[in-house]
């Protein structure tokens, strides 16, 4: 029951914008603890980040919205193996500083603000 009560609490749709930013300090704290190189001042509106959260990099002040998606590799690699038995394509995924990222909108390898 106990464990119940807190999978709701966590799961909870946050009901304003200081519960939203809590969320995301939750989010940001548990993705750092996995690897993951995340600026201060970003802040994470969604709980879908990356699967590979230690090859995405958001810089300071970035803001990532709810639908926004970071593919760090895909799977453009298997089109290559008859040629290139050991091909792997994959990179990190770099946002600079000051950057919003949302409305659906996917970040690929190498790609991210070069500011």
């Amino acid at each position: 029951m106990r464990l119940l009560r807190w999978w709701r609490r966590w799961r909870a749709p946050a009901s304003t914008y200081d519960d939203e930013l809590e969320a995301s300090a939750r989010r940001i704290a548990k993705l750092r603890a996995e690897g993951a190189r995340i600026a201060p001042g970003c802040v994470l509106f969604s709980g879908k980040f990356s699967r590979e959260p230690w090859l995405v990099e958001p810089g300071a002040n970035v803001a990532v919205a709810g639908s926004a998606s970071f593919v760090a590799h895909d799977g453009v690699a298997f089109l290559l193996r008859d040629r290139e038995p050991n091909a792997q394509l994959f990179g990190r995924i770099v946002e600079r500083h000051f950057g919003l990222d949302g409305g659906g909108p996917g970040a690929g390898p190498g790609e991210g603000t070069k500011r």
